[in-house]
């Protein structure tokens, strides 16, 4: 019995990464999760490297925002911890 190999694809519409079986490189397969279809290969197209390194990015400033409010959060709770400290 042999053992299906898979790689790893994600959908250039949705971004959903897809365990695609090798027999399947070159053909059209369909995205379970937006039904998109698309060409699978093991290296994906520019367009769609560009689009995740722009998600990539948008992800990374949406952590540091949290992170900044959270350093905000912790800055303000200090502050008053600080100030209904007895002397």
């Amino acid at each position: 019995m042999s053992v299906p190999t898979f790689f790893l694809r994600a959908c250039p519409t949705c971004g959903r990464r897809l365990e695609v079986a090798v027999q399947h490189l070159g053909r059209d397969v369909e995205c379970p999760s937006c039904g998109s279809r698309f060409a699978t290969s093991i290296i994906p197209s520019e367009e769609f490297e560009d689009r995740e390194v722009e998600r990539v990015l948008r992800d990374a400033e949406r952590y540091l925002a949290t992170v900044d409010e959270w350093n905000q959060v912790a800055e303000a709770w200090s502050d008053r911890q600080s100030a209904s400290a007895p002397p």
